[in-house]
């Protein structure tokens, strides 16, 4: 994968479950890296905006370790209004990655959730 306009030393490894597309980006959770200190990489959960027709990374949302398990996230689609609904250890989120905001929807949903389409 590209990583398109990120800043220098974040990348996507590798990206899991279902992606959502929307027009021309693609909402997708994924296993991400980041150059630390003294050349470490860093590894963290993440969920992804990605360039449909080339495959670059345009937006990242960084979701940490916190001793989560590789695949601990899911993208559950795009909202109306062009947030990503994201289900991960801590609940039920909506990012908004042209802003960065976060808004949590709700906390300590265990297990799989099923979610209405519109």
């Amino acid at each position: 994968m590209t990583t398109g306009e990120l800043p220098p030393g974040y990348q996507v490894n590798e990206v899991y479950g279902r992606g959502w597309q929307r027009g021309d980006r693609i909402g997708q959770a994924g296993w991400t890296t980041t150059a630390g200190a003294a050349g470490t990489t860093i590894g963290a959960e993440g969920v992804a905006v990605l360039d449909a027709r080339t495959g670059a990374v345009t937006r990242l949302l960084d979701l940490g370790r916190e001793d989560r398990a590789k695949g601990c996230c899911e993208v559950y689609g795009w909202t109306a209004d062009g947030a990503l609904l994201f289900h991960y250890d801590a609940g039920l989120a909506r990012w908004r990655p042209e802003t960065g905001a976060v808004d949590w929807v709700a906390s300590d949903v265990p297990g799989r959730l099923s979610i209405a389409a519109r």
